[in-house]
This record gives C-alpha cells, structure tokens and sequence, in this order.
C-alpha cells in the first residue's frame, strides 16, 4: 500500500503530520499551555492560532518586548523544522485584543 499524497501530489500527507507532531513538541518544551492554541500544518505551511501562554505564569507578559522575541524566537525553531515552508501565526492576547505583534507574522 503506497503514501497517500497532499493535494499537490508532491510530498506525503504524513509529512505535514511529522511537521503538526514536531510543532506541537516544541511548544510543550517551551511550556506553552495548548488549551487555546490550535495548531495546524497543510502542505508545509505551519498555522499556530490562539492565545499563546506560558505555564507556569510569569514570562515577563506583562513585557511586550520580551513576548515580542519569545515569539519570533518560536517562529525560528519552527521554520527549522525539515519540510516546513512557512509559520501563520493568528494569535490574540487573553482579553481577546488582537496582539500587535500577531499580524500573520510570516
């Protein structure tokens, strides 16, 4: 039985699973709390969505300049990650305020 292919038939489905799989493990590493985060990947291109927190609290949140690099630091580790062609990130901050720094950084 062969590899089921993605719609543009160039890599395997589960290749964009590997990728959600090795996504989802870094956020744990970095203490990430995934009960508002949504993550999703479809040919390569990573969609992490949600309110992005840190547990246990106190990451300097209250620092937007510290959850500015947290931030773009995680998108780095992420676009490392063999097969992945772009990082989407949607993220709002706990009040549901659109966070500035979460405009599609991509």
């Amino acid at each position: 039985m062969g590899e089921k292919y993605a719609p543009d038939q160039t890599k395997p489905v589960s290749a964009d699973f590997t990728i959600n799989a090795r996504v989802m493990q870094i956020l744990a590493r970095r203490w990430i709390d995934m009960t508002g985060v949504e993550v999703g990947t479809t040919d390569g291109v990573v969609l992490i969505q949600g309110r992005l927190e840190r547990e246990p609290k106190g990451w300097g949140e209250d620092d937007e300049l510290a959850r500015e690099r947290f931030i773009l630091s995680l998108r780095a580790q992420i676009r490392n990650i063999p097969g992945v062609a772009d990082v989407v990130m949607r993220l709002h901050e706990g009040d549901d305020r659109e966070a500035p720094w979460a405009e599609n950084i991509s």
